[in-house]
Formats: C-alpha cells, structure tokens, sequence
C-alpha cells in the first residue's frame, strides 16, 4: 500500500517570518531610530554634534566585536539561546536609556546596543536562513533582508513622532521589541529541520522518515567547496570581499550618521531631511528584493555587484555637490538602493564562495569587518568635519572607498552556484 505522508506548510517559512520580526526588533530601531533622537538632543537640547556620529560608530564596533563570538556561540549552543541573551541586553540597554543625562554614557549605551544586534539579527538570522535552506536561499535571505528596508523607513517617522511626545518614550517602545524578540527566540525559533523532522528547502515532510532527513542534510553540508576559515582565508575572495563589506557598511553608516545635521546645514528643514532618509529607506527595498532573482538575472553575480557599488560611489559624490532638495533625494536613492541589494547580495555571495558548512562563523568575520568600516565612517567624517569645516572631504572618502570596491567586485567571481 501506498505510504501516503503529510502536506503541510514547510516551517522554514515560519522561520523566516520569525527571524523577519527579531531583525525588525532588534536591528531596525538603533540603526534609524535613534539618529532621529540623536539629531533631537543635539539641534533642541544643548548636546554636542559628535553625538551622532560617535553613538552609532560605538555601535558599530559592538556588533564587529561581537559578530566572530556570536557566530561561534551559534555553532556551540545554538541560535535560540543567542537570540534570547542578545534580546535580554537590548531589553535593559533601552530601560537605561530613559533615564541617561550624560552624553559619554548615551554613547557607551550603544555599545550595548551593539551586542545586542550582533547576537540576535546580524549573524543568527542569515544562519538560520543558510540552515533551512539550500537551493532556494536567494528569496528567503531578500525576505529577510526587507526588515531592513521597511525599518529604516518607519523608524525615523515613528522616533519622530515618539519624540514629540516625550524624548524618553522612543525607548521603551524599543524596549517591548526587545520583550518581543525574545518570546520569538523561546517559542517559534527552532536550529535546524531535523528538529521537526524536515529537509532543507521544504522537498518532502518526513517526521516519519527520520534517516531520510538525516541523509538529506548530511549530504547537502559536504560540498566539494566547503572551507574552514583558515581555508578560506588564503583566498583572494575572501580579502576582496571584505574590503567590500567595510565600504557598504561604511557608505551607509557616515551617510545615515550625519544626513540630517547636513541637510538641515544645507538649508533643508529637519522634518524634510527625516523624509528623505525614509525615502531612502524605502528604495533600499527595491534593492533587496532584486537580490532575491540573481539566479533568474541575465548578468553575472560579480557584474551585478559591481554595478551595486558604483551606485554606492556616486551617492556621496552627489552630496558634496548637493544645493537644493532634489539632489539630496538622488544621493538617499544611490545610496538606498546601493546598499539595500549588498545588504542581501552579500549573505548569498559567501557560501558561494565559502560554502555551507561554516557560513556563521566565515560570516561573522565579515560581519565584524563591516562593523569596523560603519564605526570609523562616522568617526572620519567628523574628523574632517572638525578639521575643515565640512562634510564633504568625508563623503569624498566614502565615494573613493566604492570606486574600488567596485573594481574589486568586477574581478572576484564566484566558484560555482550553491
């Protein structure tokens, strides 16, 4: 007779809606919440400018420091566990926000924060996706990479809105998030489809097939180019595709540190600034998504990403030149839509490079390797700014660091399609 088995929605789809709200939670509100905030305590509050940029760049230091251990904490003990003790500090790093005063411990909270969006967004939720998924990983890492996009465009609206109410109300909104990230972790999160019984990719359920999954997945982690780290780095891509991180990261991170004090130093109204960076935000979403079809594109990987880096080069270029509204509009959409398709092209570029078998931790260097380039961006475009008194030698910078990163990106092809 027959075996007739079970038709049911394959849970690697719960756990990318999962892992779409714990990246929503947790990395959404520090990264385009709170400059609002910052650019609120420095332009109505009496603080010093550096606040801006400084908090954001601890930050960023927090999540690379973080990122290696984080990912090795996933090997070790699991995603679940890693998510619920990052939501934990993000739980009481916000609580202690409402209540800080002083500028040097408002910057050092961000470290925390950091901490946070490394254990629980930056390197579990792509893992969790590679885990669950194999030939289909494009769609699934663009789903996941939206929370982003739709973040960075409501978050800046909200902490505006919050902060016009009350300065401290922003954090305990965040604060819930964190609660929410956690109960995510605890009750929906689960390592892996052996542990309901499934393969990647959702093929077949077999819960009652339990040497069938087991073969499945053995097999799918033994790929002809899977590479430890020391492997991996004594190749050329992996330094190349580092350099390339740090700039991505870098771009985004002098951009949205500093976007609106020069906007508004630009003459354009704070509420009109924090618009633009929403439409920023929102454009990136088209960059996200159009990593989910590079499989379908009729353009080479590396030439898709050479193209994305050279938006990522012109976007600083148009804000040295920019006078009037419309160019700060094209800068946020260069540098939206530039960044939004790295964001997810780059989760989908290491284990075609890499392979499966070590992509946390091969991951979590990277991730570290960003987080450095988006803490010195602001750091040196504040730098110059004290130096010269501009902006605008920083954002040269910026654009530089794309240039070669997208010549780099034109040369460093992938092995072959995971």
């Amino acid at each position: 007779m027959k075996d007739k088995t079970t038709k049911k929605l394959f849970y690697g789809w719960i756990i990318v809606a999962a892992v779409w709200l714990i990246y929503f939670f947790t990395n959404d509100p520090p990264c385009y919440g709170t400059n609002v905030i910052s650019a609120r305590l420095v332009l109505e509050h009496g603080w010093s400018e550096g606040v801006a940029g400084l908090s954001l760049s601890f930050h960023y230091l927090a999540i690379g420091l973080a990122a290696v251990p984080a990912g090795f904490l996933i090997q070790k003990i699991g995603a679940r566990k890693t998510i619920f003790g990052g939501a934990v500090i993000g739980i009481l790093s916000y609580l202690y926000l409402r209540t800080v005063e002083d500028e040097r411990v408002y910057e050092a909270m961000f470290f925390l924060l950091g901490i946070s969006v490394s254990t629980c967004a930056s390197v579990a939720c792509p893992s969790l996706i590679n885990e669950w998924f194999e030939k289909n990983k494009s769609l699934p890492m663009a789903i996941l990479m939206t929370a982003g996009g739709i973040g960075g465009f409501l978050f800046p609206i909200l902490s505006e809105r919050l902060t016009a109410v009350s300065i401290s109300l922003p954090w305990l909104v965040y604060a819930a998030m964190s609660v929410g990230t956690a109960l995510l972790a605890i009750f929906v999160v689960r390592e892996r489809p052996a542990d309901v019984g499934e393969v990647k990719d959702g093929r077949e359920w077999t819960r009652r097939h339990d040497s069938q999954s087991q073969t499945a997945l053995t097999s799918s982690e033994k790929m002809p180019w899977d590479l430890s780290l020391s492997q991996a780095c004594r190749t050329f891509p992996f330094y190349s595709l580092g350099l390339m991180v740090f700039a991505a990261r870098g771009i985004f991170s002098g951009y949205v540190s500093y976007c609106l004090l020069y906007s508004v130093e630009n003459g354009v109204p704070l509420e009109t600034a924090t618009a633009i960076l929403s439409f920023y935000s929102a454009v990136s979403l088209a960059g996200r998504m159009l990593a989910a079809m590079i499989d379908r594109l009729p353009i080479p990987v590396h030439v898709l990403a050479a193209a994305d880096y050279g938006l990522l080069a012109l976007g600083p270029v148009c804000l040295i030149f920019a006078r009037n509204i419309p160019m700060f509009v094209f800068a946020a959409f260069c540098i939206g839509f530039g960044f939004g398709l790295q964001n997810t092209l780059f989760p989908l570029l290491v284990p075609r490079h890499f392979g499966n078998r070590h992509f946390s931790v091969i991951y979590g260097v990277y991730n570290m390797v960003g987080s450095f380039g988006a803490t010195l961006a602001p750091m040196m475009v504040l730098a110059f700014r004290k130096l010269t008194g501009s902006y605008r030698p920083g954002f040269a910078v910026m654009a530089a660091f794309g240039a070669v990163s997208m010549a780099l990106a034109a040369v460093t092809r992938e092995k072959e399609s995971v």
